[in-house]
């Protein structure tokens, strides 16, 4: 049955909505006047009316049966309402009862209230009209203190306390019809303008004199009249304007009789010959605003001073952050005006960029000066700083062309004269004498001769040429060598000196000490090759021992073997034509003990690998050493002793026992050499160690050279196991008799070794 009806439901919704004349009911926007005067005029009232009749006869169908539907829900919902409306009717009732209580209460505070608003009104009117009576008469007790037409200067921080008093007291009130007090306010006001001069006036007076204790008594003036600030304000502008005034004066192109006149483009030209007259003028100009700079810190830094001395001024303003910025604006506006100076005229720029020096060290010292008296992390050369960029790049470019053009002039002839680059050394002395007076300037102008070192090393080198071999004659090329080498060197100890006896900042250093590294490390490779063919020839010539005899039954002990001539016959001459004119004494005999030693050991090599030496052989081996080391030492001042040969001279006439216990070997005598020494003594079955390998004396005493003194006690060590060997194959009753001191001194060498790694 539901299920019908609620069907029927559907099916009545749907004739409605599908029924052209119905279906206007259910829109949103209908409207029940535009509707009835739409279907007037298109149908009958008649078919109207049975239409509408129809749509209500449905609606009620419809009604019935929801209500049918929902009978018992419908009644249940009003009963529901029915008790809701019970608890609003209670509700209503105990609203009703609590608004009256209120009202009860109400009427009972509001009278009271009433009277503590009046009451209170009434106090407050009394305590004003007090407060305004004991103004009165406080004024009028103050107002006989400024009653004199002029102030004596010792009552003026009396009268300009009660003047300072008598505003207070007349501040924040209404006085329009008190007339007691009019001519007392109407004094006060007329007063206020005499003492704020005279304070103001005081406070100048003190500021010239630099004097703490005249500014406090100004200030004492100026804070009862709570100008104080304003004051000191005005003041500082007021120094501020007239620092920049002198500035700006000392920069006019127009002083020291300059007669400066516009050219085209209205630029400032100076007349000829006023030059120097102009510059004179303008530097003393600025030393005197230099000075003034300083005595306007000084006598800030004293206000500074006295505003610290008043707890009234500390309360009003910050007087050290006053005195701090004024100070550094002070810096700021004569660097701006310098700066405005430089940008107008041709001639301050050209006088400030050829001087650029004496301008820094004008400002550093003021700078120097200024900075006790800031109190603040901040570098006070950070303010001058940046109009001082264009003028530095200027001079330093002017640097850089004086320390290059003598360098590009020098290289014009393809050859440096030695009188010349003493002339570019006393330019680099001067240019490192401006980075001594002028710190800031100290590594740009280290930086610059940097540069100019490094370039006359490169143009230095293009010109080296090729010609290194000291086995023939001195060459064009040698020579041209040897004076490049001698310019470098000149070069480098002019450097050296200049910085060494200016007192240059520690950034500055770095710079020159890399460039002076640059023409050490170019000499020293010219010195180097010319030793390396010089060690090339020594070693050949030594050599050339072992075509000599020395198993001789006699020889002339005055007397000595044809190497050894060659050698000093070379030896003078390579000293006299290429060591000798070279003036790099240091980098040569740095380079030529290293060598010298390794000579030297090349000689003793050879020595100890000729056998057989009879006595006389020895003899002459002991002329021949002799000789080698003093032509060998020739070669270079101060060369090292050469101890190894004095060593082999001991030992070419020990015995074997002698030689195991002398203190020599492993010292002066390294054990190898003392080895190979041995082995020359022995009989054919005991081989060198090169006829070992198979090599040649010159190549084995190059390996001996190369290698470490461990490789070669090794090398040694493979001989005498050789030697072992072979002598248990050939089923020999006995060794050597050199044999047994052999394997001691390899015993002892192999320890010392093995300890020490």
């Amino acid at each position: 049955m539901a299920l019908h009806d609620d069907h029927a439901s559907d099916n009545a919704v749907l004739r409605i909505r599908h029924d052209v004349y119905l279906k206007e009911f259910l829109k949103d926007e209908f409207d029940a006047k535009q509707f009835a005067s739409n279907n007037l005029l298109s149908k009958s009232v008649a078919e109207q009316l049975s239409h509408l009749a129809e749509g209500i006869t449905l609606l009620d169908k419809q009604i019935h049966t929801q209500v049918t539907l929902h009978h018992e829900d419908l009644l249940q919902q009003a009963v529901s309402v029915e008790a809701i409306e019970g608890v609003l009717d209670s509700m209503r009732t105990r609203i009703d009862s609590l608004r009256g209580s209120v009202n009860r209460i109400k009427s009972k505070i509001v009278e009271p209230y009433n009277k503590i608003v009046m009451r209170n009104t009434q106090l407050s009117r009394m305590q004003t009209a007090c407060d305004i009576l004991r103004r009165v008469q406080r004024i009028l007790s103050l107002s006989p203190r400024l009653a004199s037409v002029e102030i004596p200067p010792r009552e003026l921080i009396k009268v300009a306390t009660a003047l300072g008093e008598i505003e207070w007291l007349a501040s924040g009130v209404d006085w329009e019809g008190i007339d007691v007090i009019a001519n007392e306010l109407a004094n006060a006001a007329k007063l206020r303008a005499q003492l704020r001069k005279k304070g103001e006036l005081l406070l100048a007076e003190g500021w010239s004199a630099g004097q703490a204790g005249s500014m406090a008594s100004a200030m004492q003036v100026l804070t009862p009249l709570g100008i104080l600030k304003e004051a000191v304000l005005r003041l500082l502008s007021e120094k501020e304007e007239a620092v920049a005034a002198a500035a700006r004066k000392a920069t006019d192109p127009s002083i020291g009789g300059s007669s400066a006149r516009t050219g085209p483009g209205k630029v400032t030209m100076p007349s000829v010959g006023h030059g120097a007259q102009f510059r004179a003028a303008l530097w003393g100009q600025l030393d005197s605003v230099a000075e003034m700079i300083i005595s306007t810190a000084n006598q800030a830094h004293q206000m500074r001073r006295a505003l610290a001395s008043r707890r009234e001024s500390a309360a009003m303003f910050d007087g050290d952050e006053v005195i701090n910025e004024f100070i550094q604006r002070l810096l700021a506006r004569v660097a701006s005006e310098f700066e405005s100076a430089i940008r107008a005229s041709s001639a301050v720029r050209q006088a400030f960029e050829s001087e650029y020096p004496k301008l820094v060290r004008l400002l550093e010292n003021v700078v120097h000066q200024l900075k006790p008296l800031v109190e603040t992390r901040a570098d006070l050369w950070t303010i001058v700083a940046p109009s001082m960029t264009p003028l530095e790049n200027a001079f330093l470019s002017r640097s850089l062309s004086r320390l290059l053009d003598p360098i590009h002039l020098l290289f014009l002839n393809k050859q440096p004269v030695l009188a010349d680059v003493d002339g570019l050394g006393r330019v680099i002395s001067t240019e490192l004498m401006i980075g001594e007076m002028c710190p800031s300037l100290a590594a740009p102008v280290a930086r610059n001769v940097a540069k100019a070192v490094q370039l006359f090393a490169g143009k230095s080198e293009m010109l080296l040429e090729d010609a290194y071999s000291v086995a023939g004659a001195l060459t064009s090329g040698h020579q041209r060598n040897i004076d490049l080498c001698n310019a470098l060197w000149s070069l480098h100890e002019t450097t050296g000196k200049a910085s060494k006896s200016t007192t240059l900042p520690a950034e500055a250093r770095p710079a020159i000490d890399a460039a002076l590294q640059t023409l050490w490390d170019l000499i020293q490779g010219v010195v180097d090759r010319l030793l390396a063919s010089l060690a090339g020839c020594v070693r050949a010539i030594l050599a050339s021992m072992h075509q000599e005899d020395f198993n001789v039954a006699s020889v002339d002990p005055h007397s000595v073997s044809l190497y050894v001539r060659e050698l000093q016959d070379f030896a003078g001459r390579v000293r006299r034509d290429f060591l000798a004119p070279l003036h790099c004494t240091p980098v040569l005999f740095a380079r030529a003990r290293t060598l010298l030693e390794e000579l030297y050991f090349c000689a003793a090599c050879h020595i100890v690998l000729l056998r057989p030496v009879s006595a006389a052989g020895k003899q002459r081996l002991t002329a021949d050493s002799n000789a080698i080391e003093q032509a060998l030492m020739s070669l270079a001042e101060g060369a090292p002793a050469a101890k190894v040969l004095r060593a082999i001279r001991v030992a070419l006439f020990q015995s074997h026992d002698a030689l195991l216990a002398s203190p020599s070997v492993g010292e002066a005598l390294p054990v190898s050499t003392a080895m190979l020494l041995l082995i020359s003594r022995a009989s054919d079955d005991l081989q060198s160690p090169h006829a070992t390998c198979q090599w040649t004396q010159e190549k084995f005493v190059t390996w001996m050279l190369e290698h470490n003194e461990r490789d070669r006690v090794l090398l040694i060590k493979v001989t005498l196991e050789n030697y072992a060997s072979a002598a248990k194959n050939r089923a020999l009753t006995s060794f050597d008799p050199v044999y047994p001191a052999l394997v001691d001194l390899l015993q002892r060498a192999l320890q010392a070794h093995a300890v020490a790694s």
